[in-house]
């Protein structure tokens, strides 16, 4: 299976860009052709969106759909990413006016980010503009899922760790002054869960971001790569840094600077709706009344 990746993966670095474009705008039509996820996708435009017209919401589907095709495409071709080329396309200068300057301060620095525009790509760049950064992420169950992920990621410099045993290593990583990046808009296990607003409804969301900024005093910034409208090239986004709220109980502390992290995230996905996962089950996991 390694061997079939790895030449599928070799194969789509070879096809000329504006060939794959055209692929992409393909594959994106097929899955909406196909109904994929579509009864999901509708159920969380209509939680985020309930004015949207009928009309509207199928135009809004097929941008998704679109999205998730170019998407699919460009992180097959980032197992062989080329620095130079790819930042010829990457606006970074968010990076160095808004980034840098918080990791001068050494107090470590929290990336607020979900899945919005190209996250792979993201954190990938990062780290070829000099940018250590370090990843939580969910172990894949499957094999071949995970090395893919390792040829898209850890081989380029964007080194993650399995988010049950991180604790502790991001903890060190932020007291050494480094970046981190929290992807926070998954739903969660009620074990691992806090519920937390999420576009006016509760949704169970990771609560560790809150607890590590505690223990640290680091800072958080939201943060995302989008795609601009040429479909072609992107450009980083950074907004301003989220305070730390103390609140009466260690409890409502959680909570209060978790809404305020669900609340910038949605603030991000506002910029460009149609570049967020749409397709993912985000209210799945319930509050027990």
């Amino acid at each position: 299976m390694k061997a079939i990746l790895n030449l599928t993966l070799y194969t789509v670095r070879l096809l000329p860009e504006s060939f794959i474009l055209i692929l992409a705008k393909l594959l994106g039509t097929v899955l909406h052709l196909l109904h994929f996820r579509r009864m999901i996708i509708t159920e969380n435009i209509k939680e985020v969106f309930p004015q949207m017209s009928h009309r509207d919401r199928k135009k809004f589907r097929k941008k998704v759909y679109r999205h998730f095709g170019l998407l699919i495409f460009e992180i097959l071709r980032q197992a062989y990413y080329e620095p130079l080329q790819t930042a010829k396309k990457i606006d970074s200068t968010q990076l160095r006016d808004k980034l840098l300057p918080e990791i001068e301060k050494g107090r470590g620095v929290c990336i607020l980010t979900g899945h919005i525009g190209n996250w792979e790509l993201a954190g990938v760049t990062l780290a070829k503009f000099g940018i250590d950064n370090f990843t939580t992420v969910k172990e894949m169950k499957s094999g071949i899922g995970n090395y893919l992920l390792y040829r898209i990621r850890d081989k380029n410099g964007s080194v993650t760790v399995n988010r049950k045993n991180a604790m502790r290593a991001v903890i060190k990583q932020l007291r050494e002054g480094k970046v981190v990046t929290f992807v926070l808009d998954q739903n969660m296990n009620r074990k691992e869960a806090i519920f937390a607003d999420f576009f006016g409804k509760k949704a169970a969301t990771m609560a560790s971001l809150a607890t590590i900024v505690k223990k640290t005093g680091s800072v958080v910034i939201p943060g995302a790569l989008f795609r601009n409208a040429d479909l072609k090239s992107f450009y980083f986004y950074l907004g301003d840094t989220i305070d730390f709220i103390n609140a009466e109980s260690p409890k409502t502390t959680i909570l209060t600077n978790t809404e305020a992290y669900n609340h910038a995230l949605e603030q991000m996905i506002l910029k460009h709706p149609e570049q967020w996962i749409w397709m993912h089950k985000r209210w799945r996991t319930r509050p027990i009344n």
